[in-house]
């Protein structure tokens, strides 16, 4: 099985994006075949059932964008992190069965908006406007409370 998730994966990919610190192309790794595709699987089959991650997999550049010009505190960038594709491979499998297993066991709610495929900020928006004016429409009050997390995550470098 772990196999046929892997080509999927593979398949899946899309071409034309920056390589990782190995400066290897993801259309490289999709042009494989007998051989070198099979040594593709077997390395991830390994990480996956030892969870010994090799250090190639682990280096990653991070480069930081500037959210608005002349940015001079970090709450002014945003980063991209550039990882190998072939590990990409791998973290795009255990994604996949983490969404699966989610979604399956019903983790998250109907109403959580975040962090899930096809949901976020505009769906939430949408329905809280609905539930607005629908409120106003028979007279009854709406109380809406916002929780900023920022603050809760100060401590990250």
């Amino acid at each position: 099985m772990l196999t046929e998730e892997i080509l999927l994966v593979l398949k899946e990919m899309k071409n034309n994006k920056v390589e990782g610190p190995d400066n290897i192309p993801v259309e490289m790794l999709k042009s494989l075949d007998g051989k070198a595709t099979a040594v593709l699987i077997d390395i991830c089959k390994a990480i996956y059932t030892t969870g010994i991650w090799p250090a190639d997999f682990l280096q990653s550049i991070m480069l930081p964008l500037e959210k608005k010009p002349n940015a001079t505190k970090c709450e002014d960038f945003r980063t991209i992190t550039l990882i190998s594709h072939a590990a990409k491979i791998l973290l795009k499998v255990l994604q996949k069965r983490i969404e699966a297993k989610v979604n399956t066991i019903h983790f998250l709610s109907d109403d959580q908006f975040g962090f899930r495929k096809g949901t976020g900020t505009r769906d939430a928006i949408g329905t809280l406007r609905v539930l607005t004016e629908r409120s106003l429409e028979v007279d009854r009050d709406v109380y809406v409370c916002f929780v900023d997390y920022e603050k809760a995550f100060d401590r990250v470098d």
